[in-house]
């Protein structure tokens, strides 16, 4: 028997003695007092410990945590005292108790992985893995890289066999796209010059034909006129009425060689523009009148912005080229028929004098030929009027086009710039 202050001297909660038999542990001493229902007494938590000889174990026994510890004798006895412990103790060992599991845990796996060669294996896969990314990337960029440049050279190939309409269409970045607009731009704009040089080249041939037409059209004209007007002088009055009317139809004849004579003359040889301050709304008001009074009863509807500044342009050729214009959609119009001609500001450079009829209009067969030196629509035309209309504009930087289509009427519209314009408005101010 152990005395009652043995255990108050040395801290104890209490001690006891267990027998274990068939049936389970059965208690044989206990201090202090009858013991109370332990909850190690009586389940499979005692005899885990006896099976396993453990030393000591932590439990919870009503609100005190107490720590049994054990000694076994070999007739099935086992000594137990137990002792309480700080919760903040009991607490501290339950989470190193788990890192020192956790720790065992990883350290077994370690061992399996290094011991079976998995650690290799694994490399082996990451190292494939990553060999095949840099390849599929190097790829990539190579691609991204070579084929802008093939494309590339295969244009270039393409625009040195003559071929300036080709261009790259290609996905590129950075320099490489600058490469590729770069490229596109330079084939445009040998394409827009080699054009410009054909129309210059064909625009010259025409004129030297124009030339020669012009001379040779004036050496026949001279001696016939002459040789008309002494016919004219020797008729009398009492002449037969055919010769008189023969007579004139010849001389109308010859006019008409004479006009073709100078229009051949004026194609071949435009004199050179010269620009100066001039109202375009004041150089269409002039014009219309004339235009009404024809042998056509056609009525000219006007719609000017006379807000528009004074251009920079030679008069007479701007005024010849609208006045042809006009000329053109009057013809075009039917009896009693309606033109309209409107000027208005394009955008801060630019002005438009658009000109509208609503004739039997123009498929785009002709459309595409009515710039063409000798091509017309017209019965007793000669096909220089829009020619030289267009080299009018072109030679004041402007731009014309037109618009039709069959049973719809034609719109012309002729652009003009104001930059200079706007430069001599400042020094005439």
């Amino acid at each position: 028997q152990i005395p009652e202050d043995v255990l108050h001297r040395n801290r104890l909660a209490y001690i006891c003695t267990y027998r274990l038999n068939d049936s389970g542990p059965v208690l044989q001493f206990y201090r202090p007092g009858k013991p109370a229902i332990r909850p190690v007494e009586g389940n499979k938590i005692f005899i885990d410990l006896w099976q396993n000889r453990a030393t000591n174990h932590l439990l919870q026994l009503d609100s005190i945590v107490v720590c049994e510890v054990y000694r076994y004798h070999a007739d099935s006895l086992v000594d137990v005292i137990a002792y309480p412990i700080p919760r903040e103790v009991a607490d501290a060992r339950s989470q190193l108790m788990e890192s020192l599991r956790i720790y065992t845990s990883l350290s077994l796996l370690k061992r399996s992985v290094v011991e079976g060669h998995i650690i290799w294996g694994v490399a082996t896969v990451l190292v494939v893995i990553f060999t095949l990314l840099a390849i599929y990337t190097a790829r990539a960029l190579s691609t991204n890289i070579s084929y802008p440049i093939h494309r590339l050279a295969e244009g270039m190939q393409k625009v040195a066999n003559g071929e300036l309409s080709a261009r790259v269409d290609v996905k590129a970045r950075d320099e490489l796209h600058l490469l590729v607009e770069s490229f596109n731009r330079m084939a445009s704009d040998l394409q827009n010059s080699q054009q410009r040089l054909v129309k210059a080249e064909r625009l010259a041939a025409w004129r030297d034909v124009a030339r020669r037409i012009s001379h040779e059209i004036k050496n026949i004209i001279t001696p016939v006129q002459i040789s008309l007007y002494r016919l004219q002088q020797k008729t009398d009055i009492q002449s037969e009425r055919s010769i008189r009317e023969a007579l004139v139809a010849i001389e109308d004849e010859m006019q008409s060689l004479r006009r073709l004579a100078e229009a051949f003359s004026e194609f071949a040889r435009m004199p050179p523009i010269q620009p100066d301050r001039h109202d375009i709304n004041q150089i269409i008001d002039l014009l219309v009148p004339l235009l009404e009074g024809g042998t056509r009863p056609i009525r000219i509807e006007k719609r000017l912005d006379r807000s528009l500044p004074h251009l920079y342009i030679d008069r007479d050729q701007i005024k010849r080229a609208i006045h042809n214009l006009l000329k053109n959609s009057v013809e075009a119009s039917p009896m009693n028929g309606c033109v309209e001609v409107q000027t208005y500001r394009m955008n801060e450079n630019r002005i438009c004098i658009e000109i509208i009829d609503h004739g039997d209009g123009m498929n785009s067969e002709t459309l595409s030929k009515i710039f063409e030196p000798y091509y017309s629509t017209k019965q007793r035309g000669m096909g220089l009027g829009l020619s030289i209309v267009k080299r009018i504009v072109d030679e004041h930087g402007g731009d014309i086009n037109f618009e039709s289509k069959p049973g719809h009427g034609t719109t012309v519209r002729v652009i003009l710039p104001m930059e200079s314009a706007d430069r001599l408005n400042g020094d005439f101010n």
